[in-house]
């Protein structure tokens, strides 16, 4: 059986007096019938806990190779596009493409997919003390202290909340503020902080006696 591309054909004739005389033809076999191909299967990778950029570098051994078959008309090469430089990879599609020596081509996709599972880094402010007149104060809002970073959110993205909420009221002792920053991914880290509330009597009270917050 002849394979793709062109074939020549030579034709011998002799008569019985051993006189020989030849011609050639040719024929041509197009290969019109694309390649099969399998993609490599898909592919889920995540950031993880420190990561500093937004992506992932993926090997080619960890992707994986199309495999392709042209059933011996023609030889098969397998051309990628879509892999990122470096093969470092946010969320992204590859496509992987085998094309035959006659031209003919067929296409098979492979999903990699980057999931961004790195918390956001967060710093909360130093602990403060704060005197009450009255015996209780009102929680200062402490976010403008906070220090936050994320690997795919830019900070001012970020969102940033402190319970309890600036405004609450609290009276005399030591009470926590918690600190939540998340991500545009959902990913969140906390941090703590704290307030005293300190006793400051007014000035009107006797120095003899002292001064009982009811």
């Amino acid at each position: 059986m002849a394979g793709s591309g062109v074939t020549t054909i030579t034709v011998t004739v002799k008569d019985a007096a051993n006189n020989v005389s030849t011609c050639t033809t040719t024929f041509t076999v197009n290969d019109s019938t694309p390649p099969t191909i399998t993609a490599p299967p898909p592919i889920t990778v995540s950031t993880g806990t420190g990561a500093t950029t937004c992506g992932v570098t993926i090997s080619d051994a960890t992707l994986g190779a199309a495999s392709a078959n042209d059933k011996g008309l023609s030889a098969v090469t397998i051309t990628h596009s879509g892999v990122p430089a470096s093969n470092f990879f946010p969320v992204s599609m590859t496509t992987i493409t085998p094309t035959d020596a006659s031209g003919v081509s067929a296409a098979a996709t492979q999903t990699v997919n980057v999931e961004d599972t790195t918390p956001t880094a967060v710093s909360c402010p130093a602990s403060m003390t704060i005197t009450a007149a009255m015996c209780q104060v009102t929680i200062p809002n402490r976010l403008s202290g906070i220090i936050a970073s994320d690997n795919c959110t830019p900070t001012v993205f970020l969102s940033i909340r402190q319970n309890p909420v600036a405004g609450t009221s609290v009276v005399l002792g030591v009470h926590t503020i918690t600190v939540t920053v998340s991500d545009a991914a959902g990913e969140s880290a906390t941090c703590v902080t704290s307030i005293t509330v300190a006793n400051s009597p007014p000035a009107n009270v006797s120095a003899g006696g002292p001064y009982i917050c009811e």
